[in-house]
């Protein structure tokens, strides 16, 4: 069932191509309901980079899902640098309030300690 709307989903977005809210709605299905992380990546990442309007990226979330697929590929670095992002850029989102990114950052903090490179500034 979920790959059925999941193919309907990309004929949306193929039909509409410049509508952010299609696009989402595909990469949470990507993200959420099939675990195609690599596409939905891909979706996040063309919506913070052509869609800075789009209210899921103005709010933070776009960037917050995107940082953990990135913590969960173990791009850590990368992680680190979106986490950074929303914290300064969204000191208001859920995720920096309830103190679940400074969580993560520390754990990107240890596992690059581990890889040997020094802690971002």
């Amino acid at each position: 069932q979920e790959e059925r709307k999941l193919a309907r989903l990309r004929d949306e977005v193929k039909a509409g191509p410049e509508d952010p809210a299609r696009l989402w709605t595909l990469a949470l299905s990507l993200h959420d309901g099939v675990l195609n992380l690599p596409e939905a990546r891909a979706c996040y990442v063309w919506l913070l980079e052509n869609h800075p309007d789009f209210t899921q990226v103005q709010n933070g979330t776009c960037l917050y899902r995107l940082a953990e697929i990135q913590f969960a590929a173990r791009e850590v670095r990368d992680a680190v640098k979106r986490y950074h992002e929303l914290v300064t850029q969204h000191k208001d989102h859920p995720r920096v309030a309830d103190q679940t990114i400074r969580k993560r950052l520390e754990e990107g903090y240890k596992i690059l300690n581990k890889m040997g490179y020094p802690k971002p500034k």
